[in-house]
């Protein structure tokens, strides 16, 4: 079975920064660490990868119209002829990082990167966020997150008039300097929607909302998606944006395991949404009801939306009737698994990327081959295009055996559209005749 070389990398004496600068190392004169994910990993403790038994990495969101959740890596650190190397509270004369600057400490860069026929990939970037050391096994599982635990941790605290004066006036523009307010101001490291998303007028914050919480509730009202790129960039893609991307990859036979179901949580049937003003009061508020799916499924409330970032009662209308249209129904989560069985899959596996679409059996078909593979009667009965809304990479067997489970959202045959479609893609609120809403 072909197998990709994986590296994984810490860097210990890195500090971070307001501006999220690292420092050079003092271990050997080298750069660990440029900047927020660029550089060379050149210390004598920075590559672990000879020291780790297992890695899990998990990026994205298990439902198409869930905000993304923050990227987390699972790692298991081993040193057997060193037990004590990586326990954290270790002093340098027990381990050799007790001795770094600042050492086994949390926020320490982490990337895990993949080589195949001579193309690099990233498959993550994120900072130790915890790290526990067992005194049995002498073995250290760290949990790693991406820069949503950075964003996660940072009140700011800006006026409206500030925001304004920046040159905030869309949603693209809100979310760069939310990230310039949080100190991630690497421009190599952003990947902010050309286009810009809705227009907006930024309101004001008193650092009482984190900074992932205000780039939350700018998507509750824009739709887009903000996640951490496989290298540590922030990008940000508004509603349209994947249904202007062809797919990617088709699948039919390669997958190992495929799979679907019922949850009763995704379905809602009553949704409130109310539009505010500047000052965040109330102006106008709207209620959607799909009765056929109360008297079906019962009552189900969907959380209630109330945000400045809403241009008008007609747009608060259309964003409450496309949030029980798309849920009063049952929306199976759809799972498709892979290995690196191949050289086609490898690449898969390591160059499709959250909101990739992809081509893949119908859901509902059953997962038979042919006769003489399998001693299937059947084969698969059609297919349906969809979109990549979480990816959870296994990497064991110190690299040999590489799986990826996919989450996926079925695209469908045309997407929700507010007001008439006259091919006129340029951002907008819902109640724009030319608005293109999709998910």
């Amino acid at each position: 079975m072909p197998a990709a070389s994986f590296t994984v990398e810490v860097a210990w004496e890195s500090a971070v920064t307001l501006v999220f600068k690292l420092d050079v190392s003092t271990l050997d004169s080298g750069s660990v660490l440029d900047g927020v994910g660029v550089g060379d990993f050149t210390g004598a403790y920075d590559n672990v990868t000879n020291d780790v038994e297992g890695v899990r990495i998990k990026r994205g969101r298990d439902d198409a119209l869930k905000g993304m959740q923050a990227g987390e890596c699972e790692l298991t650190l081993y040193r057997p002829d060193q037990p004590d190397f990586y326990n954290p509270n270790a002093p340098s004369g027990v381990s050799p990082l007790g001795g770094l600057t600042p050492g086994f400490v949390p926020m320490r860069p982490v990337r895990i990167r993949a080589v195949y026929n001579a193309t690099t990939y990233s498959l993550f970037y994120g900072f130790i966020r915890s790290a526990e050391w067992d005194s049995d096994t002498k073995r250290c599982r760290l949990n790693v997150v991406d820069l949503f635990l950075w964003l996660s941790r940072v009140l700011p605290n800006f006026t409206a008039a500030g925001a304004a004066t920046s040159g905030v006036d869309d949603t693209a523009s809100a979310i760069g300097y939310i990230l310039d307010q949080a100190g991630f101001t690497d421009p190599t490291k952003r990947d902010l929607d050309p286009d810009g998303g809705d227009t907006i007028a930024l309101t004001a914050y008193d650092g009482a909302t984190n900074a992932l919480g205000i780039v939350e509730e700018l998507l509750e009202a824009e739709r887009g998606v903000f996640f951490v790129e496989g290298d540590g960039t922030a990008r940000y893609r508004n509603r349209r944006a994947r249904y202007e991307t062809d797919s990617s990859a088709t699948f039919q036979t390669e997958a190992i395991k495929y799979g679907s179901g019922l949850d009763l949580d995704r379905i809602v049937n009553r949704q409130t949404v109310t539009r505010q003003d500047s000052s965040r009061a109330d102006v106008y508020t709207t209620t959607v009801v799909d009765g056929t799916s109360v008297s079906t499924y019962g009552l189900s409330d969907g959380s209630t939306i109330a945000s400045p970032y809403i241009a008008s009662n007609t747009a608060a209308d259309n964003l409450a009737d496309w949030l029980v249209d798309s849920l009063a129904v049952p929306r199976p989560p759809i799972t498709l698994q892979i290995d690196n069985q191949d050289a086609d899959m490898i690449v898969r596996q390591l160059s499709l990327d959250i909101g990739s679409r992809i081509t893949a059996p119908l859901q509902f078909q059953a997962f038979v081959f042919d006769e003489s593979e399998f001693g299937g009667t059947d084969t698969f009965g059609g297919a349906a295009d969809y979109h990549i809304e979480q990816i959870t990479h296994d990497i064991s067997a110190g690299g040999i055996y590489h799986t990826t489970q996919y989450v996926l959202s079925e695209r469908g045959a045309e997407f929700f559209r507010f007001g008439t479609l006259t091919g006129d893609q340029s951002p907008s609120q819902f109640d724009n005749a030319s608005a293109r809403f999709g998910f």
